[in-house]
């Protein structure tokens, strides 16, 4: 029998082939590995297509990474430790900031003695500080008024003009001008006193200044040179803590309370080195304002005395600081001149709160910080409790004293509870019996003689044994 091929036969085997090489095709095709890239092309090629190609899901940064690029963009905005650059303006990056953070307005009350301080915004809501603090306190017009004050004032213009709003009247610029004069150190030629005369929309200004223009610039080399000698000591990668502390220490130990020409200003404390608590307080602020740490100065009573320190901000919370406290040539009774260099700075003074600071030493701000000044409410960073020199009965201080000279320390330095818990120890300390017998069997010398001295404001008590 005869036997042929029909057309149509070889035609279905064609289209059967390629019907199975098509579905191998596809199957390969959704169980290969795509590029992404191939996809999105083809999915442009096509842009009436309903398909969608799912976006491949980027690797996260880890958290290395982005400490890394936060430590970078920090460093573009504050890099520390470089040479000196007086501070003028806010910076543009600082004033965006500001504008995308609404600034809380603090409230506060006056502060006196015996009563709890209500100083002004808590720390949390503090996270965006501007380096001038006062400015941080202003609405927008009153900014642009500070703006034009400083202009004039860093190009030392003797009569200028500003603009001005029906909305600020004289009091509110006298606030402003006192604002700025207390942010700004630098301006060491500026005595913070201003004349005006009020055309309505514009106020011509003149401002008192103690240096001209080439006085100036001389000064302003000696400031940059004595604080890049500061700054070449301090590692720019320490904590708030160790910077703060560091500047405190430095003003103690190089700089002497004394009474002497330029007293109100940075030249005093930073190149004359003899200084005032206004000297003090603001020679405090521009060393940690070139470490970029927040810092404002208050001024105002203490006891009958005005007087002048320092609210500072370290790790995302405010603290009080007094220089001039701090230093002993100030702060200490019955100083003698043989004194241990290490006693040439008292820490009860660094990083402490408001009730320390107000409630129980003592200082009234002046009545226009009252309701602006940062809330200090933390005690967790005082000296003397977290170096376990902090007694609250006299038998502890026996035992830490034997400790100490056991080790063959002859300085010896702690904070009481208060003056009276001091008193006490003082009395059994005069008697001599007990310290002489500690001396005796610890340090070994027979015969010795003990000088001490104590803070006037603090309850501290330092006292030194050397050999007779």
């Amino acid at each position: 029998m005869n036997t042929y091929n029909k057309p149509g036969k070889k035609i279905m085997a064609v289209i059967l082939a390629l019907l199975i090489l098509a579905g191998l095709g596809a199957f390969v095709y959704l169980f290969s590995e795509k590029n992404p890239d191939d996809e999105q092309v083809a999915q442009s090629a096509y842009p009436g297509s309903a398909v969608t190609t799912p976006t491949p899901t980027p690797t996260p940064p880890s958290l290395t990474q982005l400490y890394e690029e936060e430590l970078e963009k920090l460093e573009e905005v504050y890099p520390t430790g470089q040479p000196l650059h007086l501070p003028t303006t806010p910076s543009e990056e600082e004033s965006t900031a500001e504008e995308a953070v609404p600034t809380a307005t603090p409230t506060g009350t006056p502060v006196t003695p015996g009563t709890p301080v209500t100083a002004g915004t808590p720390a949390e809501e503090q996270q965006e500080v501007s380096l001038y603090y006062y400015y941080s306190l202003l609405n927008e017009e009153e900014k642009a008024i500070y703006d034009q004050l400083l202009d004039g004032i860093e190009e030392r213009s003797d009569l200028f003009d500003i603009n001005v709003n029906d909305g600020v009247d004289h009091d509110r610029l006298n606030d402003i001008t006192h604002y700025l004069y207390c942010d700004h150190p630098e301006l060491f030629w500026f005595t913070g006193n201003t004349h005006y005369t009020d055309y309505g929309s514009r106020i011509s200004m003149e401002c008192e200044y103690s240096l001209t223009q080439d006085e100036i610039a001389v000064r302003q080399e000696e400031i940059a040179a004595a604080t890049d000698l500061f700054l070449m000591t301090v590692d720019e990668n320490l904590p708030d803590y160790d910077k703060i502390k560091a500047a405190y220490d430095y003003l103690c130990y190089n700089t002497v309370y004394q009474h002497s020409p330029d007293d109100q200003n940075i030249y005093s404390a930073l190149v004359n080195q003899e200084t005032v608590c206004a000297g003090y307080a603001r020679g405090m602020q521009f060393l940690l304002q070139q470490m970029n740490i927040p810092c404002a100065v208050i001024t105002g009573m203490a006891g009958e005395d005005t007087h002048a320190w320092n609210a500072a901000l370290c790790d995302n919370q405010w603290y009080g600081i007094d220089v001039t406290w701090g230093d002993s040539d100030y702060g200490m009774q019955e100083m003698s001149l043989s004194a241990p260099e290490e006693l040439e700075v008292n820490y009860a003074f660094l990083l402490s709160d408001d009730e320390d600071f107000y409630t129980k030493q003592g200082r009234i701000p002046d009545e226009e910080f009252n309701g602006i000044l940062p809330a200090c409410t933390d005690p967790s960073l005082k000296y003397y409790p977290n170096h376990g020199l902090y007694f609250e009965n006299t038998e502890d201080v026996w035992e830490a004293i034997r400790a100490e000279m056991s080790e063959g320390d002859t300085v010896f330095t702690c904070q009481f509870a208060n003056d009276e818990l001091r008193e006490a120890f003082l009395e059994e300390f005069s008697n001599g019996d007990r310290f002489g017998e500690i001396v005796r069997d610890t340090l070994g010398l027979q015969t010795f003689r003990t000088q001490y001295c104590t803070s006037e404001n603090a309850s501290v008590l330092d006292f030194w044994v050397t050999a007779a």
